[in-house]
């Protein structure tokens, strides 16, 4: 049987980062590469610093994360996101 989280590979997702507050506009589209129980893997157009809490809201879930690594990924961001919380 298929790992859930594996069911969200190049799923598209909405990242807010909550803390520290970057913006009080729109989410940032992201795409995630892949998925675990522990942790998201995000393809993103911005960088985001380590340490951020971020907010991931997809179709199924949303999840309250910190930013473990950011590093670039050709013109995009490799956003690595430890799960703290799923709702």
């Amino acid at each position: 049987m298929p790992d859930p989280g594996s069911q969200l590979d190049s799923a598209t997702a909405r990242v807010k980062v909550v803390d520290p507050l970057a913006t009080i506009g729109p989410s940032t589209p992201a795409r995630i590469l892949s998925s675990s129980d522990a942790a998201l893997s995000l393809e993103m157009h911005r960088e985001v610093l380590p340490g951020s809490m971020v907010h991931v809201r997809t179709r199924d879930r949303i999840v309250l994360g910190r930013v473990h690594r950011c590093v670039p990924l050709g013109t995009e961001f490799e956003v690595a996101v430890e799960i703290v919380e799923t709702f």
